[in-house]
């Protein structure tokens, strides 16, 4: 029988790309509903990614008892010393949709020549021993208007240069071989396969 592996998020578009993305890992991955965890909303009070990832990865392990995986991620702007980062999810206030907190992020930046940005996800790992860490960034620039249909959050205005295209233009296989969230799960399946073997 496969061990499972439990995903701290209540957000079903991450959901679904981190299943993507561990694809082919000997372990059933379920989120907190199907565990019978309902609610599942920890107070993400931490003052970095890391602390907010292990805050969720820990807190579901507690309620679980299964090895847990959460993600923290967002878009730090440059010209706006980093913001909104830790806050990207309630940017603007939680009452916000995505579709607004994009357009808040761009009239920040109006007559702004700096667009530099870059998109951060840290994962946290927890399992008896304590938690760890595995980290992906990925560098663009904050697009002039939205473009594109795909991805979620601020995909439709974050510009990759490499491909020139944003990443809501992306297809879903593009964007799980250069995310963030890819480029931090690649490092935590070469850590899971070891630790597997490890058991």
């Amino acid at each position: 029988m496969k061990r499972k592996l439990a995903i701290a998020t209540g957000n079903k578009h991450k959901l679904i790309e981190i299943q993507a993305l561990l694809q082919g890992l000997e372990y059933e991955i379920s989120n907190p509903s199907q565990l019978g965890i309902e609610n599942f909303a920890p107070i993400e009070d931490g003052s970095s990614f890391q602390e907010n990832a292990k805050i969720k990865s820990e807190s579901l392990f507690q309620l679980s008892g299964e090895l847990s995986l959460a993600d923290d991620s967002g878009i730090c702007v440059e010209a706006l010393d980093g913001r909104p980062g830790i806050h990207s999810a309630r940017y603007g206030g939680i009452h916000l949709q995505d579709f607004e907190r994009n357009e808040l992020l761009l009239s920040e930046l109006i007559g702004c020549k700096n667009r530099n940005a870059k998109f951060v996800s840290v994962i946290a790992f927890t399992d008896s021993n304590g938690t760890q860490y595995f980290t992906g960034e990925v560098h663009g620039i904050v697009a002039e208007s939205f473009s594109g249909k795909g991805g979620f959050g601020y995909d439709p205005i974050f510009y990759y240069p490499q491909l020139g295209k944003t990443f809501a233009e992306l297809s879903a296989e593009e964007k799980n071989r250069i995310s963030h969230r890819a480029i931090a799960l690649d490092k935590f399946k070469k850590f899971i396969i070891d630790y597997s073997t490890s058991k």
